[in-house]
């Protein structure tokens, strides 16, 4: 049983080191056309999305994340639907809806 619980464990602290090496990497560039966000830990990727094909832009951010001022910002654009979790969220989507 005990074996079983160090597991869990062992799991959860891979995940939640992941989850922060995703977080410290993401970068985001706001330009007039478009949103650029480049992310990964060892490989890189780069999304494009131009503003005018953006539909809709929702912005979650719980109690821990209002404090510590990080969230998941998801963009749709009809086709794709994408979730980033990012620093100053409400920052970001204002700049987007302007």
């Amino acid at each position: 049983m005990l074996k079983l619980i160090g597991f869990g464990l062992l799991y959860l602290l891979y995940k939640g080191v992941v989850a922060i090496l995703k977080f410290i990497n993401t970068k985001i560039y706001l330009t007039e056309d478009h949103l650029t966000v480049s992310h990964g830990i060892f490989g890189k990727s780069v999304n494009d999305i131009p503003l005018n094909k953006l539909e809709a832009v929702f912005l979650n951010q719980n109690f821990l994340g209002r404090i510590l001022n990080y969230g998941t910002l998801t963009t749709s654009t009809g086709e794709i639907t994408q979730a980033y979790v990012i620093k100053n969220p409400m920052e970001l989507r204002s700049k987007i809806v302007k």
